[in-house]
């Protein structure tokens, strides 16, 4: 049987660390449009872990989409803002490990 090298065995290890560490993990993705369904493109969306107060944020893409991955369960705020348009507050949202929250929002002008 033949033995693994120090640095196979490393590597095997810490691979097998971010595997089970991404498992306990979730997202919320969503779209954003305006008031007419038209995709917004740049929108700012951060989410808030309500018992902690950590945040993460990214940017819709062309198509509206957005989605913020490797969240830890928990209750979270999803803000979103784009230039041109009042920001929207989702207040409580539940991310809960193999769920995919869907937090579609709808942006109406300034």
């Amino acid at each position: 049987m033949r033995r693994l090298s120090p640095i196979a065995l490393a590597c095997v290890l810490s691979l097998t660390a971010i595997v089970f560490a991404q498992l306990g993990t979730a997202r919320i993705s969503g779209t954003v449009s305006d008031s007419t369904g038209a995709a917004v493109a740049q929108a700012r969306v951060v989410v808030k872990n309500k018992a902690t107060g950590q945040t993460r944020e990214t940017t819709s893409a062309d198509d509206g989409v957005y989605t913020i991955q490797n969240l830890l369960p928990a209750t979270y705020e999803v803000r979103v803002e784009a230039r041109g348009f009042a920001p929207v507050v989702v207040d409580s949202v539940d991310v809960r490990v193999g769920e995919v929250p869907t937090v579609n929002v709808s942006l109406k002008p300034a």
